[in-house]
């Protein structure tokens, strides 16, 4: 096995393609298949599947996967020792996009600005793709929303696959509407004429790890309005009488100051971090959740 082989690999697994994969690290695609077959042959099973409608991972593609990526990180480290400057990499997932997920990653950002190397990135996901990355060792860490249900599922079933999981905080969740709505009086909100008005909603609020604000009658379904970004959403209740579901909103959050968030009777949700067992102790994930810890701890439901 050749260390080049494993960044074909990976190449590959990354791009979904072997067209991909050799467009990217500038070799021909005959080069990169061949190589591949060849170090499937040495292992003695295949790392893809391969069909007329593409590739995919096998199962023992997937574990290949997970500590090729570990090796050719801690390479990383190895080329950089003689300079005596640690490598500083990180990487997240979120299932949601909240201010105080950006503001604690921001903060990481400049805390290690000055580093000689740095490599470090968010993006969002599902929380199943989620739980693959972290358990192949794609990301440091992932950011669950989940209900009670999937908590208790989580306990009984990550420690299986050596992941740790950590509830960070127990989060509201909220009806979220403009100052000055109609439903808006003596300072009460009149749950049951919610489903009068349209419900504004993006990605997270329909994962199924979420309570199901649809079973407890807040939401009309024929009254809805699909968006692909909260800031969209945002602009959408502060500009109607349209509303939305969401957790308790940051003081950084741009609407933060136009809109009203009504806890839901009986509905909690428990933000969750997840990492492999043995990058529990790593300084920029510790920092990093130290930091969403501050941020969470801003949070106020922005009340009547």
């Amino acid at each position: 096995m050749k260390l080049k082989q494993i960044e074909y690999v990976l190449a590959v697994a990354n791009t979904g393609s072997f067209s991909k994969a050799a467009s990217e690290l500038y070799v021909s695609q005959p080069n990169i298949s061949s190589s591949i077959l060849a170090l499937e042959k040495e292992l003695g099973y295949d790392i893809f599947n391969r069909t007329n409608q593409g590739i995919s991972l096998t199962v023992e593609g997937n574990l290949f996967l997970r500590y090729a990526t570990n090796i050719i990180g801690e390479l990383k480290k190895i080329d950089i020792i003689a300079e005596k400057s640690p490598y500083r990499n990180f990487s997240a997932e979120t299932m949601f996009n909240h201010t105080a997920i950006s503001q604690a990653f921001s903060k990481l950002c400049s805390h290690y600005e000055d580093a000689n190397h740095l490599n470090f990135s968010i993006h969002s996901n599902t929380s199943n793709e989620i739980l693959e990355d972290i358990y192949l060792g794609k990301a440091d860490v992932g950011i669950i929303l989940i209900n009670k249900i999937t908590l208790d599922t989580y306990k009984n079933t990550l420690p299986k696959k050596a992941l740790t999981f950590e509830v960070i905080e127990n989060m509201n969740l909220n009806i979220n509407i403009r100052k000055g709505h109609p439903l808006l009086k003596n300072n009460t909100l009149d749950f049951k004429r919610l489903h009068k008005y349209p419900h504004v909603s993006y990605n997270y609020n329909l994962i199924s790890d979420f309570p199901d604000v649809f079973s407890i009658g807040l939401i009309n379904p024929d009254k809805m309005i699909n968006v692909n970004d909260s800031n969209t959403r945002g602009q959408i209740i502060i500009s109607s009488n349209a509303f939305g579901i969401g957790c308790d909103p940051h003081p950084m959050t741009r609407i933060h100051d136009y809109i009203v968030s009504v806890p839901i009777p009986d509905t909690k949700t428990y933000l969750v971090m997840i990492s492999q067992e043995k990058q529990s102790q790593n300084e920029e994930l510790l920092l990093f959740k130290e930091l969403l810890k501050a941020e969470l701890a801003k949070l106020r439901p922005n009340l009547i």
